[in-house]
Formats: C-alpha cells, structure tokens, sequence
C-alpha cells in the first residue's frame, strides 16, 4: 500500500523544552511548560502513525525516540539533513571584508538567539575589545528586547543592525561569524549559511550540532565565554587562517548539505523504497 513519510524540521517537544529553559520571564516559563506538555502529546499521537520518520540530525533521531518512546519501535526514522540552495549563497570577494567586523545573525526575539546575543554583548565581546580595541560585533536580526538593546547602547563596538531581507552585505563585509546559542535542536540554519558564505566561524556546541564540522578544519568550537573570545581574537589576527576555515566550510556545506547533496540522498532513499515496494515488505530500517 501507500507508504506515509512525515518530514519533521525538528525534534518539536524538545525545542519547546529548550525555550522554557531559554525563558526567563517566569509567567512565560509556565506557559511555555504547558505548550511543551501539548506538543509532546501530539507527537505520541501522530509520530508513531507513519512508517518512516525524517529527520534533521542523528541527535534529533534519538529525541524523538526518546519523546514518542515505544510506539516508535514501528517506525524507520531516517536522519536527512538540512540543505541549502547554494545559488543563494554566493562567495564574497576578498576585498570587501572588514577584518575587525564579528557577525552575529538570528532573530531576536527566539529566546535562545536573545540570550546569545546577550551573551556576545556582555561576557564575550568585551573580552575581545580588550585584545582588540578596533574589533565591532554587528548583531543582524529583529525582535530584540528591552534588556540586549540597553546592553548593547552600554557596550562600545556594539552594533545592532535591526531586520535585514538581505543578509549578503554583512557577510561580505564580516571577518569573522560567531554562533553563540546554547539552547537548540537540530540543524542551525544561521550555522550552515554562514559556512556557505565562506566565512570563518566560531560556534558553541550547540550551534553545530548535526553538522559534520571538525573543529579547527571547518569551525572553531568554543564552550565556554573564554574559549569563544580566544577563538574569535585568533581569527581576527590570521586572515589566512579565516580564508582556509571559510573554503573548508563552504566544501563542507556543497557536499553534504546543499539541495544536490539532498537530492542524492533522497534518490537513493527512493530506490529503496521502490526495491522494498516490489519485495511488497516494510521499508528498510536505517
């Protein structure tokens, strides 16, 4: 019979998860601990009706079995990554960058890029500034509350550029992006566009998750403020460091998490399952 395929961006109860702990308005935790309480609900209900199961990551994979819990025994769950039209994403010229510009990009008003936004402002940035007094953190995207503005007006080198349609001119001009979010699911799209760039990154666990990134070859990971600091001033000093980072990234991306890389994977997903349809069984387990 016909075979039913649920797509699923994200491990859905997890994130409401992570935004309660992202939360630091209490009457807005406890709403959003009754949203996390429904949407884990429905993912019981619906998740475990489908025969296979797509997902963005392997750790996503292994929240939504976590979540659904036996029900999914049934059900093949198959990680596909994120992808990328990458003619959207065309390499910036050389000589546009500025090479004391950080990047930071996400919306605002998502609680876990506010607190990393708050968290470049007032613990990372300003240990950068001290090694590098000529360095600038440009914040891109909208929503941003009452507490990271009055922050960033506090912080000199603290640019918040508001909403952009187009993020191509900050990332021409950037030396180095910066992922700071420690609250999350799945694949980053924020993360794969700035290594589709071509742009130096430095990133929190967090924001490479799902990406196949090795640190020091595609990314530098930091965990801690310090690490991040350290890891942003060393790339502002080595632009031939920021260059071979950047190529290798963007590799990275045209290889696993492009729309061709996509399109393979879910060609061969299509001849398994059209090989199974004539075998008249379930669909492979994977």
């Amino acid at each position: 019979g016909v075979k039913t395929i649920v797509d699923a961006h994200d491990c859905e109860s997890f994130i409401a998860r992570e935004m309660v702990r992202a939360q630091r308005n209490p009457l807005l935790k406890l709403t959003g601990l009754l949203a996390y309480a429904a949407i884990r609900r429905q993912e019981r209900s619906y998740m475990a009706l489908c025969d296979e199961l797509w997902e963005t990551s392997a750790e996503a994979v292994a929240r939504v079995r976590n979540s659904v819990g036996e029900a999914m025994s049934r059900v093949n769950v198959f990680p596909l990554p994120s992808a990328l039209d990458l003619s959207r994403y065309p390499l910036p010229a050389p000589d546009r960058e500025d090479p004391n510009m950080i990047l930071s990009v996400g919306s605002l008003s998502m609680p876990p890029n506010a607190n990393a936004a708050e968290r470049l402002v007032t613990e990372i940035f300003p240990r950068v500034r001290r090694e590098r007094g000529d360095a600038t953190l440009h914040i891109v995207g909208g929503g941003a509350p009452a507490r990271l503005l009055r922050a960033a007006e506090e912080t000199p080198g603290v640019v918040m550029v508001g909403f952009a349609p187009d993020l191509l001119p900050y990332y021409e001009r950037a030396a180095v992006a910066v992922v700071a979010v420690e609250e999350g699911n799945g694949i980053l799209l924020k993360t794969l566009e700035a290594m589709a760039f071509g742009r130096a990154l430095v990133s929190s666990v967090v924001g490479v998750e799902g990406v196949d990134v090795v640190n020091g070859e595609h990314a530098v990971g930091a965990r801690t403020p310090d690490e991040c600091a350290e890891g942003i001033c060393r790339l502002l000093d080595q632009a031939s460091e920021r260059r071979r980072l950047g190529l290798n990234a963007r590799r990275l991306v045209e290889s696993h998490y492009s729309w061709n890389a996509a399109r393979e994977t879910l060609r061969e997903r299509s001849f398994l399952f059209s090989a199974d349809a004539t075998r008249g069984g379930a669909p492979c387990a994977s």
